[in-house]
């Protein structure tokens, strides 16, 4: 009676701490570690920094407007008279490159691609994130879902060995089958022990993804997978018109053709208008007391052109080499695209077999259980001993187990797809979950 109190009080005492415990869904989980992940901060400096030089002035459209003084002294010795001179210089100048090639319209679309492909990389760090959180949360409720298992074993244990002491009190049952039955007890208890291990283990992943040092969280979400049916076709032409690696290689691709551009531009000539205005302001003190004093000022502005005739092939060789560079990213777009869409079927290959598992698994899960209900009936009836019941309750523990171990395969599977194929964060914003 004592030991029955004394397990209310822990029961009671349990559910108190978990209430007390904060609520964590996977999207909250996500947010925490967007917010709190290094290299998303880092990235996100990285675009900031292209979306400032992406503007008209950094590609060279504006003339550039300068303005210097200076003063120049001097002190003039020689046969007639000496003299101090004292003068001030100021100006206003204006350099602009009128024409050079249209190398700014291609450098201004230069930086606009630099600028994306800095998004780019910004939104594969995401989905890296996203996907390693998701994981991590499953695994929280895997590691959680077989601790159930094994407690729910370990009470069938228990039950079985007050039933064989029992026995023995009546003199129906002998000392080695209440070893057996606890034995089997103190094995399934270490087995709980371990996995409650395991459950703490997994959540420190999940805090360590967030950034958080709290490893004590209720998780709010469920272990649970879509059961769908992907058209191949169409969704391989979704992964090359959505995967984030691919889009950046696309993105490469356009820069090497601007390369090109640029390259032919050499090839054209230079036309630039500079103009300014100076004042020049100078006093002159004469040994004899005489003194002079003068201010002038000019303005001018000139065009002028300029064109190389002959550097030595310099820029042949430039264009030729861009063309080369260019031809080695479309390899590689073209070399992404085919192992992407083989990863892509060996993924929807594992997403089928996977889902059928989990279906057998279910199936074997319910067969078990059954199984394990009629074996508890015929082991009180004494129609089957300690040890076939012990097996069959080893097989309905395994079945459980892999019932969870084929859930997290197939989210793990689906998760990949979505990833691959560019669907992990859609253009709102929102995540897969």
């Amino acid at each position: 009676m004592m030991k029955r109190i004394i397990s209310s009080i822990v029961f009671v005492i349990m559910v108190v701490v978990a209430s007390a415990q904060p609520q964590l869904s996977v999207f909250e989980a996500i947010q925490k570690a967007l917010q709190n992940n290094y290299d998303i901060q880092l990235q996100a400096k990285d675009s900031e920094i292209a979306g400032i030089n992406n503007n008209w002035g950094t590609a060279g459209r504006y003339p550039t407007l300068s303005f210097s003084a200076s003063s120049n002294n001097k002190a003039d010795f020689n046969e007639n008279d000496d003299f101090n001179q004292f003068q001030l210089v100021g100006g206003v100048s204006l350099n602009w490159t009128v024409f050079n090639g249209f190398k700014v319209n291609i450098t201004k679309n230069r930086l606009e691609e630099l600028e994306k492909l800095s998004e780019g990389n910004t939104a594969i760090l995401v989905e890296q994130t996203v996907q390693s959180v998701i994981m991590a949360y499953n695994s929280v409720l895997l590691e959680q879902k077989n601790l159930d298992v094994y407690t729910d074993n370990v009470r069938l244990s228990n039950d079985r060995l007050e039933y064989e002491r029992m026995r023995k009190e009546l003199g129906n049952a002998v000392s080695y089958e209440v070893l057996q039955a606890q034995n089997s007890y103190l094995a399934d208890k270490s087995q709980v022990m371990l996995q409650e291990a395991n459950v703490k283990s997994a959540m420190r992943e999940l805090a360590y993804l967030m950034g958080e040092e709290n490893t004590s969280y209720e998780l709010t979400d469920a272990i649970e997978a879509d059961t769908v049916s992907y058209n191949e076709e169409e969704l391989v032409n979704v992964m090359l018109n959505g995967n984030k690696n691919l889009q950046n290689q696309y993105i490469a691709v356009s820069l090497a053709e601007k390369e090109i551009k640029l390259a032919k531009a050499n090839y054209y000539p230079t036309v630039s208008f500079n103009a300014g205005g100076q004042v020049v302001d100078m006093n002159q003190n004469y040994n004899s007391g005489q003194e002079m004093a003068s201010v002038s000022s000019n303005v001018y502005g000139n065009l002028s052109l300029s064109y190389n005739i002959f550097n030595g092939g310099v820029r042949k060789r430039a264009v030729d080499i861009a063309k080369i560079e260019e031809e080695a990213v479309n390899i590689e777009r073209e070399e992404m695209e085919l192992s992407l869409t083989n990863q892509l079927y060996q993924l929807l290959d594992f997403y089928k077999a996977r889902k059928s598992m989990l279906k057998l698994a279910d199936e074997r899960l319910g067969v078990a259980r059954l199984n394990l209900d009629i074996s508890q009936q015929k082991l009180k009836a004494g129609t089957i001993n300690s040890f076939n019941y012990r097996d069959v309750q080893l097989i309905y523990q395994n079945a459980a187990t892999a019932y969870s171990d084929a859930l997290y395969n197939l989210i793990d599977v689906q998760t990949s797809i979505l990833r691959i194929t560019g669907q992990m964060v859609n253009e709102e914003g929102d995540y897969f979950r």
